[in-house]
């Protein structure tokens, strides 16, 4: 478990890294928003295995945590982001954030 979440970690600094590269256009379809979508995802399942499984949480709190921690990672990358020279707060990018949790929750909630 202590792996995969310093791979977790790992993958959301390097993207951050990678999104400070970018350019200020704000595309819909863009490397940056599959960052945000692909993390979110993997972020919000892993987060429900932990909650639930581990500390023997209901389903219901666990797709709450989940999706809750997710969320506020989301809003504080963008806020980050917002506070940096040519920096601005994407929308897009916190609805690619939002994709991401809803798929993340529906795959959480059917594994066995």
């Amino acid at each position: 478990m202590k792996v995969k979440a310093l791979i977790l970690i790992f993958l959301f600094l390097f993207s951050t890294v990678l999104a400070q590269e970018k350019a200020v256009k704000d595309k819909w379809f863009s490397f940056d928003k599959f960052q945000h979508f692909f993390l979110s995802t993997h972020l919000t399942v892993f987060s429900y295995e932990i909650y639930h499984r581990s500390y023997h949480n209901t389903k219901e709190s666990s797709r709450y945590f989940s999706s809750g921690l997710v969320l506020t990672l989301g809003i504080g990358k963008e806020t980050w982001d917002s506070k940096k020279p040519k920096g601005k707060f994407s929308y897009k990018d916190l609805i690619a954030d939002g994709l991401g949790i809803i798929l993340g929750l529906s795959i959480a909630n059917n594994l066995k």
